[in-house]
């Protein structure tokens, strides 16, 4: 048996009017909207997710990061390393400082075993 499940569970896609986004607001059914700026950006994105669903069992939600982040792997053999973001690709490249050293090492890691955490005291600006 197979079940399918919403991609972005709690999520509605509509083309709505700023007087049909107040209407639906003052229900109290729906928590808040999103304003679009770029619809043909997310319509393109969006549909590219479709197109992949359709062909990938293994198709997740993860997290997003971008360079500077700091965060921890939740999963796999790096599980409990915590480091900052330097980029982002297919795989998160995490900079693990060795400071007393004056240096550093990175290791690519699938952003889904990755979440954010807050840095140590001594790190935060």
């Amino acid at each position: 048996m197979k079940r399918t499940l919403p991609l972005f569970p709690g999520y509605v896609f509509a083309h709505l009017s700023s007087e049909e986004r107040l209407s639906i607001l003052k229900t109290n059914l729906v928590v808040r909207t999103i304003n679009v700026f770029d619809p043909r950006t997310m319509i393109h994105q969006l549909r590219q997710v479709a197109r992949v669903a359709r062909h990938a069992d293994n198709l997740r939600i993860v997290n997003m990061f971008k360079a500077g982040d700091y965060v921890r792997v939740k999963y796999g053999p790096f599980s409990g390393t915590e480091g900052f973001v330097k980029r982002k690709g297919a795989n998160a490249t995490l900079c693990l400082n060795v400071e007393i050293l004056g240096t550093a090492v990175e290791v690519s890691v699938p952003p889904g075993d990755v979440e954010t955490a807050k840095p140590p005291q001594h790190l935060q600006g």
